[in-house]
């Protein structure tokens, strides 16, 4: 389902409580210009810091919070996870997840062709980011070990894995396979070669991922990023013609 610029998923959304709220915002809607255009909602890429602030404003004003209470993270494609309270407004961390059970507090990730992964338990949501280097490095067992040391339950936690980059768009190198294989030996199995061409099957990768983890609750938003470029930035389709793009936010909350 789309509501005006973000996206949601009806099966997810019977999944989780009433109090909760998340979308997947696409590209549209904001007021950033040239290859930034619209809704980009990040500092780093060279878009005017004025943009970027209207633009998350904009997001905020869709849960009815003010931009105060939103909570992003400076990603460093790790497997690290911050516990995000009250005490942590405004602050920076260095990390690539944050898991809460505060109220009012919008958790934001930044993507463009890694995978935004939103959790919600009985007490605790949380929320991903995961490019292929957070995967291998083990963000998503982070992720789960956190939830079993607040003491829920697997069997009524919830994720849905947002936009990325598909299958058929994600090509990677020999080096790529080489280091899967000594990283992360099962996830060999999610990568194909077709006319001398490695491609890596990211989204059932993240499904075996969270599955062997022991949640079976998963549900996906499963769009290209490279293909659909026209709704959601794709950091590969710009980087092949030579310029900079922005980053779409996915967003989860507690009311």
């Amino acid at each position: 389902m789309t509501k005006n610029f973000y996206l949601e998923d009806n099966d997810f959304s019977k999944e989780v409580n009433q109090d909760i709220v998340y979308g997947f915002f696409t590209r549209q809607g904001g007021v950033s210009k040239s290859t930034y255009n619209s809704l980009n909602c990040s500092f780093k890429n060279g878009d005017k810091r004025e943009n970027v602030i209207e633009n998350r404003k904009i997001v905020c004003e869709k849960f009815d919070l003010d931009i105060s209470r939103l909570m992003i993270l400076n990603q460093i494609h790790s497997s690290k996870i911050v516990e995000i309270d009250e005490a942590h407004l405004g602050k920076i961390f260095y990390a690539d997840g944050m898991i809460t059970s505060k109220r009012n507090i919008l958790l934001g990730i930044l993507t463009a062709d890694c995978a935004p992964i939103l959790f919600c338990g009985q007490q605790n949501i949380a929320i991903l980011h995961v490019g292929w280097q957070g995967l291998i490095q083990g963000i998503i067992d982070n992720l789960i070990n956190l939830f079993l040391q607040k003491n829920e339950n697997l069997n009524y936690i919830s994720c849905i894995i947002g936009p990325h980059l598909s299958y058929k768009s994600f090509r990677v190198e020999k080096d790529f396979v080489d280091k899967i294989n000594k990283t992360r030996p099962l996830f060999l199995n999610y990568i194909k070669k077709n006319k001398g061409i490695f491609y890596f099957n990211f989204l059932e990768c993240l499904f075996r991922n969270i599955h062997d983890n022991g949640i079976k609750k998963v549900f996906s938003k499963d769009i290209d990023t490279y293909t659909n470029s026209n709704i959601l930035f794709s950091y590969r389709y710009y980087k092949n013609k030579g310029l900079e793009c922005g980053r779409q936010i996915s967003v989860i909350g507690k009311r």
